[in-house]
């Protein structure tokens, strides 16, 4: 995946299979979810999370539950 230096992908829609609903359908980017330094070093998270929503069921999913 490719971000742009403001932490946005350069592509804003995939088409990809749902692991909530198991259609294939368009995920659409939601933005980047930030997290506190303690919490990251507390609990191993990453910084920054990138968000995305299934157009088929509206799941939100996280980009590591996303085969981008």
């Amino acid at each position: 995946m490719n971000y742009t230096h403001a932490d946005e992908p350069v592509e804003q829609v995939y088409v990809q299979h749902c692991s909530s609903c198991g259609e294939v359908a368009e995920f659409s980017y939601l933005g980047a979810q930030r997290w506190p330094q303690r919490l990251v070093e507390l609990t191993g998270i990453p910084p920054v999370v990138h968000l995305w929503v299934c157009g088929s069921c509206h799941t939100t999913l996280s980009e590591p539950q996303v085969d981008l």
